[in-house]
């Protein structure tokens, strides 16, 4: 019984305004939650072009939002400093410095203190590509966010497209990874193989990036894509949800978000829920904001609410992961 709640997919639902109302006061009850230690969350792609840093600067605020000056985002993806104006900081602080700004910090307030300050009073570190070769890799990474890092509540990384080597390392030094494609069937596919391949300990043998037949990354082992059957998701060797594999690898908990970035995402969703069948990946759908697609910088509210859900369900993989999987509810 345990088995079957825990194979549940998480989706987002906004049926109406009773629907939607119920959706924020779930997601802002969520938001709000008790954390031990402090929380690492690692944003990746598969493909560019996913909305990720608007997706991952949307959630980072909602969680900002209810729990002032305790959620850090970290900028390690390409880009000049993208993180930073989705998130409104006033200017980045580059990662040629961030070590020594970070370094031998004793209090939380100094720690605050030391960080640009975005919306919500959300902290941001690095600047992407602005000042460093891209990409940071997760050594420097580890060198400016330890120091600092245990002071928040949540911290949020946008690693951006990255390779099988440094995913593995992410992999490890995160509590909770949120794969995040774009909503269209074959990006949506290519982020299903990527977010199995994290939880099998399979992902050695992706390439995220590297063209395959269809012009996506190729996934070794199996098909170029997810497919509709989760055939070849699957490493040879390894057990989906068995704990440590590969050499004693243990999959960290995986989110596949599904953004909507044209309006023609469909419902690739239920594309991804066939393909991960069986493993335990939760499924959130981010819809399609024509304010957004438009330019503009404030989302419409199912957009907002989706971020907030998001965020939510983001905080409870990282502090209990079966459980999260087991309501089978995103907010």
């Amino acid at each position: 019984m345990a088995g079957a709640r825990l194979r549940e997919v998480a989706r987002l639902t906004l049926g109406g305004s009773t629907g939607l109302a119920r959706t924020l006061e779930e997601a802002d009850q969520g938001l709000r939650r008790a954390v031990s230690t402090s929380r690492r969350v690692a944003v990746v792609q598969a493909d560019g072009g996913a909305g990720a840093t608007t997706t991952l600067a949307g959630a980072a605020t909602a969680l900002a939002q209810r729990r002032p000056a305790a959620v850090l985002t970290v900028d390690a993806a390409a880009g000049a400093a993208a993180l930073v104006a989705a998130t409104r900081a006033p200017e980045p602080l580059p990662w040629t410095v961030a070590r020594g700004a970070t370094a031998g910090l004793a209090r939380a307030a100094d720690a605050r203190a030391a960080l640009p300050v975005g919306r919500g009073g959300l902290r941001v570190l690095g600047d992407g590509t602005a000042s460093s070769p891209w990409p940071p890799g997760p050594r420097a990474w580890r060198e400016a966010v330890d120091p600092v890092g245990r002071f928040f509540d949540v911290v949020l990384t946008d690693w951006g497209v990255r390779s099988a080597g440094d995913l593995r390392v992410v992999a490890g030094d995160h509590h909770v990874v949120a794969v995040v494609a774009r909503a269209d069937r074959g990006p949506a596919e290519r982020g299903a193989v990527l977010a199995a391949r994290l939880v099998t300990g399979g992902h050695d043998g992706f390439a995220p990036g590297r063209p395959g037949a269809d012009g996506g990354p190729v996934a070794h082992g199996g098909a170029s894509g997810a497919g509709g059957s989760g055939v070849g998701l699957t490493s040879p060797g390894t057990t989906p949800g068995a704990g440590p594999v590969d050499g004693g690898w243990r999959a960290p908990a995986v989110v596949l978000v599904l953004v909507d970035v044209g309006g023609t995402g469909g419902r690739s969703d239920a594309v991804a829920r066939d393909a991960l069948d069986g493993l335990p990946v939760s499924v959130v759908a981010v819809p399609h904001d024509t304010m957004l697609g438009r330019g503009d910088v404030v989302a419409g509210t199912a957009v907002k609410a989706a971020w907030s859900g998001l965020a939510s369900h983001l905080l409870a993989r990282a502090c209990d992961p079966s459980s999260a999987l087991a309501d089978g509810q995103v907010a």
